[in-house]
């Protein structure tokens, strides 16, 4: 059975609310994409980094806003997958002055896709 375009659009939704939410160095958005008890992970310069949700939130909202420092909103879905209430999307994101390309696992949770879980791996800084 094909996904509702209705339920792209509300993935697609939490999605943007993550890119803004980085983009824009916004806590708030950054909690609302993501599930209280979700986990970001990845290597990060060669060192293996975890977050929960809110760690992630707080560094998100402590770097300056690349949206308020000229950087270009370059943040893209290239994937998406669903199947029932879960969800698979790959993005491809500017940040931190390199680019990121995140596997995001999302959950319909109480009627709202939010982000359960990040897995991210980066190239290296841009000169």
């Amino acid at each position: 059975m094909p996904t509702d375009a209705k339920e792209i659009a509300a993935i697609t939704r939490t999605i943007d609310d993550y890119f803004n939410g980085m983009h824009n160095s916004d806590r708030r958005l950054i909690e609302r994409a993501f599930h209280p008890d979700a986990a970001i992970s990845g290597n990060f310069d060669g060192a293996y980094r975890r977050r929960t949700r809110d760690g992630f939130a707080e560094f998100v909202s402590t770097v300056p806003a690349p949206a308020k420092n000229g950087v270009p909103f370059d943040m893209t879905i290239v994937a998406l997958d669903v199947t029932g209430d879960a969800a698979v999307v790959k993005v491809r994101d500017l940040y931190l002055n390199r680019y990121f390309v995140d596997y995001l696992t999302l959950l319909k949770s109480s009627g709202a896709w939010v982000i359960i879980n990040k897995t991210y791996h980066h190239e290296p800084p841009l000169k």
